[in-house]
């Protein structure tokens, strides 16, 4: 008796640290100042691996099918883009992806590891979250508060690192998972704490002025709310006056629309032909068509894993990413790796559609908003989009298994 209490105990303890590492290593990855330290970021990660490593001891190396089915995908991706070595045209970029993907692929067969229990899934997002409030406050503790509205939260007002865009997803992201707790919780406070969380995040995305953070903000939770109700059409309507109410408030209210509305002005007009676009816009638009025009020549192989870079800083003098994840595949790795990437997020729709549960509902929302915001995203080695890809896997296994309980 005593020693299992003791046992109980312990495991608790383990549970604890587990859950702390993991919201450290989420801490210092979101965070530019400190993952710039090579200690603190490399510290996180090995803590990381340490509860890994536990977990695959205290598991004998058994894995849940469907993170097998992951951890698969994964590697096949990987070893695609090792192979993509041998006919890119500088192997250096190939080298510094590559290094992405395993280091960020490992800390995801970690989590993907644990969150197939639906206590540990449900902890992995509230990690998430609570490393998105927490880096939050101290993005607001460093910038100087009186040029919210005039200077975009990011490199003008945090200094060297802290891409706008890179924190606009991660709190859009995060709004996307707090959306879910919020649905999936029962208990009303706590429905007010997430409600109270979602706007805070939600009005840093705005200050960030990103605009497909902003798209993500809007289309995630609607999206799920949508396929989610019984009652489609009053949903729909619900989603109609949400859209018209928030994209109202950007392009209205000044300290808004001089960040984002703006911006969003600037991309209408690349398209309508009426006023200025910005000149984010007008690359943009140059990276898809030379990208485009870069496939036609080697359309199967493609040139070697990221180096689009090269193509495009050989052709234009600025060695920069394409900005579409489409473009970015196709162009690195062609059809063969595009196909590759491209083939879980067809098998998560697959079984998740129409599937009427919330976990399922997830996943399925989660891939179509990838599927959209990467029309101007590269996520394929981003720990944001992976994160949630990872959390779909898990969705869905537990869906599975609820399944089965209920028959």
């Amino acid at each position: 008796m005593i020693a299992n209490i003791i046992k109980m105990w312990n495991e608790q303890k383990i549970d604890f640290l587990r859950n702390l590492s993991i919201l450290l290593y989420f801490i210092v990855l979101f965070n530019a100042d400190l993952k710039n330290s090579g200690l603190l970021w490399w510290s996180s990660f090995g803590i990381l691996m340490i509860f890994f490593a536990l977990h695959i001891r205290t598991n004998k190396f058994t894995f849940n099918t469907i993170t097998k089915k992951y951890m698969l995908w994964s590697i096949i991706f990987i070893c695609f883009n090792i192979l993509s070595m041998l006919w890119a045209i500088n192997i250096g970029y190939s080298i510094e992806v590559i290094k992405k993907l395993i280091v960020r692929s490992v800390a995801l067969w970690f989590i993907s590891a644990i969150s197939t229990e639906k206590n540990n899934f449900f902890m992995v997002m509230k990690m998430f979250v609570m490393a998105s409030i927490i880096n939050s406050l101290y993005i607001l503790w460093k910038i100087d508060l009186t040029t919210l509205g005039n200077v975009r939260i990011g490199v003008g007002s945090l200094g060297q690192g802290w891409n706008a865009n890179t924190i606009g997803l991660t709190m859009a992201f995060s709004t996307f998972v707090l959306f879910f707790l919020y649905i999936h919780q029962q208990n009303a406070k706590k429905r007010w704490l997430y409600l109270c969380i979602f706007i805070f995040l939600g009005a840093i995305i705005l200050f960030t002025g990103s605009r497909k953070a902003l798209l993500i903000l809007i289309f995630a939770p609607l999206f799920f709310l949508y396929m989610n109700s019984e009652n489609k059409i009053k949903a729909g309507l619900i989603i109609l006056f949400s859209g018209i109410i928030l994209l109202y408030l950007v392009m209205n209210v000044p300290i808004f629309h001089s960040i984002i509305g703006a911006r969003i002005e600037s991309l209408l007009s690349y398209f309508t032909g009426e006023g200025q676009s910005d000149g984010s816009t007008r690359e943009r638009m140059r990276l898809i068509k030379l990208g485009f025009l870069w496939l036609k020549e080697k359309p199967i192989l493609g040139y070697g894993a990221n180096n689009f870079i090269k193509l495009f800083g050989d052709t234009t003098g600025r060695y920069i990413y394409s900005h579409n994840n489409f473009i970015e595949l196709l162009v690195n790795t062609g059809i063969i790796g595009f196909g590759i990437y491209y083939s879980m997020y067809i098998a998560i729709i697959k079984n998740t559609f129409r599937k009427k549960d919330l976990y399922s509902i997830f996943a399925f929302v989660t891939i179509i908003t990838l599927l959209i915001s990467e029309t101007g995203l590269v996520s394929y080695y981003g720990i944001h989009a992976q994160l949630l890809i990872c959390l779909s896997f898990s969705a869905i296994s537990i869906a599975k298994q609820e399944e089965l309980e209920n028959e």
